[in-house]
């Protein structure tokens, strides 16, 4: 084999979507937690059991409007009426928006519509944090890096009330992970242990990671982040109490 072919082979490799998620295979996942535990949300208290599911919008809004439509049962056209008399609903989830270089989608016109349409699907809307990074890559004051963004979600009409730290390519680089800025600390991952803010500060009620949770499944382009055959049919009866699932709208066949 060539170097350009396995050069090229790599790279697809990485960014291929797993063959199984798939729309069908989603609404298979939902509907299985749906009547295996059931769900919870970032705001339920510590001794609830059931699924905390969460989004992270890091690349595609359009997939994530998909999926939003999904989670409400909505597959075909928009049918409110049916919507708001709750005869369509599935779960709720929330989903973290980035406002970041990579995102491709801040500040459009296009965000706007969709994030407010998210919410008015009955999800919730958080905010996927990158704030170190920013600093870092453009010096911006760390306060304005967290509150800018935050301001304008608001302004649109959008209820913030809950943080999910994005993990930057910068993150390994440096050691340090976003939700240091809020005075959380992980083992080896404390490069930013200055200019700690709380989250009330900026009138944050939670950060997903701190959130408490016994089981942590995560969709990625390989599939699912824990060796096992099947982990969304397995989750529920193998782990007593909150699993927080997520998944990115990128990786998904929609």
């Amino acid at each position: 084999m060539n170097k350009i072919k396995k050069i090229w082979l790599g790279i697809s490799r990485r960014h291929a979507l797993p063959k199984q998620f798939t729309k069908d295979y989603l609404l298979d996942c939902l509907n299985f937690w749906k009547d295996n535990g059931g769900y919870l949300d970032f705001h339920s208290t510590g001794d609830s059991r059931g699924v905390i599911l969460r989004h992270d919008i890091d690349k595609d809004l359009d997939k994530a409007v998909r999926m939003a439509e999904i989670e409400a049962g909505i597959l075909g056209d928009l049918n409110k009426a049916l919507f708001e008399h709750g005869n369509h609903r599935i779960c709720k989830a929330t989903y973290f928006v980035l406002n970041t270089r990579t995102s491709g989608y801040w500040g459009s016109l296009e965000m706007d519509n969709a994030l407010k349409y998210i919410q008015d699907l009955g999800h919730e809307i958080g905010w996927h944090n990158n704030a170190i990074t920013e600093h870092i890559e453009t010096g911006k004051d760390i306060q304005y890096c967290i509150k800018y963004p935050l301001d304008y979600l608001r302004a649109l009409g959008l209820t913030i009330t809950g943080t999910a730290a994005h993990g930057d390519r910068l993150c390994k680089k440096w050691g340090y992970l976003n939700y240091n800025v809020f005075g959380f600390k992980s083992a080896g991952w404390n490069y930013w242990d200055t200019h700690e803010y709380s989250l009330a500060q900026f009138g944050l009620e939670y950060e997903a990671y701190h959130v408490p949770f016994d089981g942590y499944l995560a969709d990625c382009h390989h599939g699912w982040n824990v060796p096992s055959g099947h982990p969304e049919r397995s989750l529920p009866e193998d782990w007593e109490g909150r699993i927080q699932v997520v998944i990115h709208p990128q990786n998904w066949r929609l």
